[in-house]
């Protein structure tokens, strides 16, 4: 699967919704990102994507405003590789508000690609 330019994001999933998008064993679940968007997930109002095992290329300098955006939601992102271009994406890595919850597993702030540090506000949590 390849996620191309978007106006909005590239993974967006709202109003109690679930998306999953697991490995059967760790990094064995690809895909690619060859193009730019708002956000690569966006994650609202009590849903969640569950993103776990993959093995996630992006090619070129890809931009986006925030890569992993959790508001009211939650973003379950561990055992994941980002390979390629990781260097040259701009933008935000996260950002959890509104008591949303990004959980990669202790994996660290720099977990998600891009150029700008991740911030928690108004109740969000990262771990």
């Amino acid at each position: 699967m390849d996620f191309g330019t978007c106006s909005d994001a590239h993974i967006r999933c709202e109003f109690g919704s679930i998306i999953g998008m697991n490995a059967v064993a760790a990094n064995s679940a690809p895909y690619s990102i060859s193009g730019n968007a708002n956000n690569h997930i966006f994650v609202g109002q009590a849903s969640v994507v569950n993103l776990n095992g993959a093995i996630i290329t992006l090619s070129g300098s890809r931009a986006f405003s925030v890569f992993a955006n959790s508001y009211f939601g939650l973003i379950l992102s561990s055992l994941n590789s980002f390979i390629g271009t990781v260097g040259s994406t701009t933008g935000q890595r996260y950002v959890s508000a509104w008591n949303g919850v990004i959980a990669t597993n202790g994996s660290g702030a720099n977990h998600f690609p891009g150029s700008i540090a991740g911030v928690s506000q108004t109740g969000g949590q990262y771990n």
